[in-house]
């Protein structure tokens, strides 16, 4: 009798080539849809930088965006510190900075006092915002947007300084002008 032969594997060089074809379409899939960043680099480099983007100095290339000059920044000082007048020394202060007050007498803030002096600003004002927080000589501040409601009578002010108990007794001492 005779003996059986295995079945020898039989070798599809189509088939082999068919495995290549869709593992390279699969990478290039995956290096055009999951690796493309260009939308990411476009968007950051057409809207200016966040704070924290501007501060941490990791991974982002910040551009210079020019500042408003103080006399087309409307702002406002309302009183949180329960100091009386306290509003007013500042708005002088920013007046005699330029800047054009929606009130310059100021106005108190709505709600009990604050004891950390605030910096708001509408959208596409947190340049000025830190500006004015120079100017009234509280550099250390950094800005926030102004929320839905505003801390008091704003009268369309795009920039707004709610002053704590922590300078509302303390005489404005303005930043240098950088």
């Amino acid at each position: 009798m005779a003996t059986r032969r295995p079945a020898e594997s039989s070798v599809n060089p189509a088939r082999g080539i068919a495995l290549v074809v869709a593992a390279v379409l699969i990478g290039l899939f995956l290096i055009r849809y999951s690796l493309d960043s260009s939308e990411n680099v476009k968007s950051q480099e057409s809207s200016p930088p966040t704070t924290a983007e501007a501060n941490s100095g990791k991974g982002t290339t910040t551009t210079t965006v020019a500042l408003r000059p103080p006399a087309d920044v409307p702002t406002i000082v309302l009183n949180g510190s329960g100091v009386t007048g306290a509003a007013k020394v500042y708005s002088t202060t920013l007046s005699v900075a330029g800047y054009r007050l929606t009130n310059p007498a100021g106005a108190n803030a709505d709600g009990e006092n604050v004891t950390t002096t605030q910096v708001f600003f509408a959208p596409g004002f947190e340049g000025e915002a830190a500006a004015v927080a120079a100017a009234i000589g509280a550099p250390a501040i950094v800005p926030a947007a102004l929320p839905a409601v505003p801390p008091g009578q704003i009268a369309g002010a795009s920039v707004v300084v709610v002053l704590g108990s922590d300078l509302g007794s303390v005489t404005p001492v303005p930043a240098p002008a950088t």
